[in-house]
């Protein structure tokens, strides 16, 4: 069951710019210039696909039950590692659950979210 774990300002400070069309790079045909290790460039895609449907990170991070919005805080969301797992690393993002394992799953995104953007700088 999830759990209220505290303020979450410190992991999302500078989280909600602006995303680059990486979905426009051709991976065919060229080199990727960062190791996405343990992500795949497929799921860090579909991860930019549901940031921009969301509007931004906070935002996803509350559908993915990983944030709640208490008056004009964000606090992270405290879950059982299996219980998340079960419930949200599923589809494309089913094999990143022997990589899952932190009670935060704010973290976990967040570092998500760091690779996605280090991938779209060094693509440009």
């Amino acid at each position: 069951m999830p759990r209220l774990e505290g303020n979450c300002s410190f992991i999302l400070n500078g989280m909600n710019g602006p995303l680059t069309a990486l979905s426009n790079f051709n991976m065919s045909n060229n080199f990727i210039p960062v190791n996405t290790f343990p992500f795949t460039i497929k799921q860090l895609l579909f991860f930019e696909e549901e940031l921009k449907e969301a509007g931004s990170f906070d935002l996803l991070m509350r559908r993915k039950d990983a944030l709640l919005s208490i008056g004009n805080t964000l606090h992270v969301i405290k879950y059982d590692v299996e219980e998340y797992k079960t419930k949200y690393l599923i589809g494309i993002y089913e094999p990143l659950r022997n990589h899952y394992q932190t009670l935060t799953p704010c973290t976990f995104w967040a570092r998500m979210y760091e690779m996605l953007m280090k991938l779209q700088k060094q693509i440009g």
